[in-house]
């Protein structure tokens, strides 16, 4: 498994590492969002910093933002924070940002968890 998913009080924190396939990308929104607290879930972070290879494509993200605006009315006020520190990585954030996934749930994308973490106590 190429991520692991931390439960935290207020949210999940998903760490992603090695490898990371289309496969992993849907596996992993599917577990924070069916998660029996996600409806007090304030938050989600997605930390792709520790990626090395990315075997991904816009299949996955159109996928996952796909499934996310159609659970948003689960948790309205959910903020998203993805970290993400290749070009590549970023791009995807912004492509699941504009297809949907960032039109229901506030979303921001930070290089370092603890910027992320801090817009996150805002």
């Amino acid at each position: 498994m190429a991520y692991t998913a931390h439960w935290e009080e207020h949210g999940a924190y998903c760490v992603y590492e090695g490898v990371l396939t289309n496969d992993q990308i849907v596996e992993a929104d599917r577990e924070v969002v069916n998660h029996p607290d996600f409806h007090k879930f304030r938050y989600g972070i997605a930390d792709f910093s520790r990626v090395e290879k990315f075997e991904m494509n816009s299949e996955a993200v159109l996928q996952s933002s796909g499934f996310d605006r159609a659970n948003s009315p689960t948790n309205p006020d959910f903020r998203v924070a993805i970290i993400a520190t290749a070009t590549v990585m970023k791009g995807f954030a912004r492509m699941w940002e504009q297809t949907g996934g960032g039109e229901v749930w506030e979303t921001k994308i930070f290089e370092d968890i603890e910027t992320a973490r801090a817009w996150l106590d805002t």
